[in-house]
């Protein structure tokens, strides 16, 4: 389930009057129904519930998997993008300073902080 919001809630009320988080969701949902091949998500999970983050991640990577989508995250929350992804790029003032593979967090975090 991408959307946290009810249904109910989706058929009484106009987009315009859904949270920043609803209409995120929304949007989300509306370019999946496209079935895209490749998407480019620039911080997917800003403005969202833990819960829903967990569950928009979820259905992205089931729709990875069984229809091969591909998937250009941008993204802060690096611990869920680690888990999401299979190479992760730091990059620094618009240039890759490093190219991660694997699911390794405690590197990926001791390149960045350091």
């Amino acid at each position: 389930m991408l959307l946290s919001i009810p249904k109910k809630k989706l058929k009484k009320i106009r987009a315009d009057k859904l949270s920043g988080g609803e209409r995120h969701q929304l949007v989300l949902a509306m370019c999946l129904l496209k079935k895209p091949k490749f998407l480019i998500l620039d911080e997917p999970s800003a403005g969202l519930s833990p819960k829903a983050v967990d569950a928009m991640y979820t259905t992205l990577s089931v729709l990875c998997k069984e229809q091969g989508l591909t998937i250009l995250l941008i993204e802060q929350n690096v611990a869920k993008a680690v888990e999401f992804c299979d190479s992760v790029y730091l990059l620094r003032e618009g240039k890759i300073e490093h190219r991660f593979t694997g699911k390794n967090l405690k590197e990926i975090e001791i390149v960045m902080f350091n």
